[in-house]
């Protein structure tokens, strides 16, 4: 089985974006989940939706998100951008440091022995690249400025392409 570790902001959406959503909310004092629905960019929500299609791969959030919302309000938003893929699971801490990322997606892998692939979407590459060097390693794509049709690309290769997906 395969699985994508799945970032929001960076890979969702990018700044402009972002800016844009929320121009007429005035200053943010509070999260809602209505409020980060509004600020998944569709059109990057469709590319992790073809990397699912193309390879049969489940998702994992680890997002930091989660300081707001637990993992049903968080595939409730994705799903509200359009995303229909297995979403099995979210880690880390709420914190969501770089080692608690980088351990908590080693400690789900070792607890999920049947996900023999996977790649990593995060705009953030120092949560990852020291990992080699702690343990387990991590296929990681890092789009920073929102997934792009060349970082779909690259996943589906890391992944491979399900049986007769095109």
């Amino acid at each position: 089985m395969k699985v994508v570790f799945l970032d929001f902001d960076g890979v969702l959406n990018d700044n402009g974006f972002v800016q844009n959503a929320l121009k007429d909310t005035g200053p943010l004092t509070k999260y809602t989940i209505e409020l980060a629905q509004t600020t998944l960019d569709p059109v990057r929500v469709a590319r992790v939706q073809h990397i699912c299609d193309a390879t049969g791969a489940d998702v994992v959030l680890v997002t930091s998100w989660r300081r707001w919302a637990g993992l049903d309000e968080l595939r409730g938003a994705l799903k509200f951008a359009g995303f229909t893929a297995p979403v099995v699971g979210v880690v880390g801490g709420v914190k969501m440091s770089g080692d608690l990322r980088r351990w908590a997606a080693g400690e789900w892998l070792d607890e999920h022995p049947q996900y023999t692939h996977h790649v990593v979407l995060d705009d953030d590459t120092n949560l990852w690249e020291d990992w080699g060097k702690k343990g387990k390693a991590f296929n990681c794509i890092h789009p920073f400025d929102g997934i792009e049709d060349k970082h779909v690309s690259e996943a589906i290769g890391i992944l491979g392409r399900k049986e007769g997906a095109a």
